[in-house]
């Protein structure tokens, strides 16, 4: 354990803005994990993990780390690919094999939007989940060049924002926070954090209507207007053209009107020879 935190420190000495950065996010994963339930043995892989899950940080210039304007495509594309350079540094001991693995999903976000792998859902371990969590909560509330620190109740509700959005996971995100001393919030049922459906009460209920009064009858819905054979009948003329085809998936999900991105790839534009777009995300996940 020693070994592993003198690599943490030699990391986050790469940037002043980053001292004690893998020291934080340990302690949080940690006490996150023992709060969610985790065997000891999972905890102890876990903290190891988040002690080292920035090594790939060292593939980074410093210049893109201190640097205090945006990034541009290609500072950003380096900056995502640190977890990959984490994963692949600790895969070569067998003994860290297993805590590279871990090390490397700090990034990774439910809905697949995360690097370096992209993986999503049920590919993401629980350790994982606490993993990205704790260190989205710790990097919040830390200054960067390019950005103040977040309080703890600003990080909150950003945090519980990309549990909304399916990028995070709630109970990974209430353990951190309830370990980062923030209380919980009370949860909510409906898909992905947000607000039940209201029950709308019958006409015939006692809370529809005040006591002495009788129901008011709903009026009947009106008639639908019955189409004429000259509306049913074809227009004359040529039809319009079809709008081009997406060459990746081979579907019409782009036109001349709307432009969306491809459903197959993403991280690319529809047509022939078109260069890839990054996928950018909040200000504070810029690592």
């Amino acid at each position: 354990m020693a070994a592993v935190l003198a690599v943490a420190d030699f990391t986050d000495l790469r940037s002043p803005s980053r001292a004690g950065h893998s020291r934080g996010v340990a302690h949080l994963a940690a006490t996150a994990a023992g709060l969610c339930g985790l065997p000891a043995r999972e905890i102890v892989t876990l903290r190891r993990a988040a002690l080292v899950h920035d090594v790939g940080m060292h593939g980074v210039p410093a210049s893109i780390l201190d640097k205090t304007g945006p990034l541009t495509g290609t500072e950003a594309e380096r900056m995502r690919l640190h977890s990959y350079w984490t994963e692949r540094a600790l895969a070569r001991p067998a003994a860290l094999a297993r805590v590279g693995a871990i090390a490397s999903l700090a990034c990774e976000r439910l809905d697949g939007s995360g690097y370096h792998r992209g993986v999503s859902g049920a590919a993401i371990p629980a350790t994982g989940r606490i993993l990205a969590a704790a260190d989205a909560c710790h990097a919040m509330s830390e200054p960067r060049p390019h950005r103040p620190a977040l309080s703890l109740r600003q990080a909150a509700d950003e945090l519980r924002r990309e549990v909304r959005l399916g990028r995070l996971a709630a109970d990974a995100v209430d353990a951190v926070l309830a370990a980062a001393g923030q209380q919980p919030a009370k949860r909510r049922a409906g898909p992905a954090g947000s607000p039940p459906a209201r029950s709308r009460s019958s006409p015939s209920s006692p809370a529809a209507h005040p006591p002495g009064r009788s129901p008011t009858p709903l009026a009947s819905p009106p008639r639908q207007r019955r189409l004429t054979s000259s509306a049913s009948t074809p227009r004359s003329g040529p039809r319009p053209a079809p709008p081009p085809r997406c060459s990746p998936c081979s579907t019409a999900c782009w036109t001349a009107s709307a432009r969306s991105i491809c459903r197959e790839n993403p991280r690319r534009q529809p047509g022939a020879g078109t260069p890839s777009v990054l996928l950018t995300g909040p200000t504070w996940a810029r690592a």
